[in-house]
């Protein structure tokens, strides 16, 4: 009778693995905007640095939905949009700079 009640849970090891994915994320593209501001060039393909961070944070929205990632889902969107916004901060005030006026 037992039997009955098990259910079948295949399909749900996407939901736990996308909060990890998205904190992954956030940190290897941190790891990826260290290397490239410590080094003064690119070590990595440029669109990567903005590619990255908008497929965590995507992964972090689909993880909101699960009850199991929800801590690795909010740290990683977190990440992901410190990067994002970092990336544009930098590159707004490298743009004011004027050095021949």
């Amino acid at each position: 009778m037992e039997l009955a009640f098990i259910k079948n849970k295949k399909g749900t090891l996407l939901h736990p693995i996308t909060g990890m994915i998205s904190f992954l994320c956030g940190i290897f593209s941190l790891v990826e905007l260290n290397i490239n501001y410590l080094f003064l060039s690119s070590f990595f393909l440029p669109q990567a640095l903005y590619s990255i961070p908008v497929l965590g944070i995507f992964s972090g929205i689909v993880a909101l939905f699960t009850r199991r990632s929800k801590m690795y889902a909010w740290w990683g969107i977190g990440l992901n949009i410190f990067v994002l916004l970092f990336s544009f901060v930098i590159l707004i005030l490298a743009w004011s700079i004027n050095p021949k006026p």
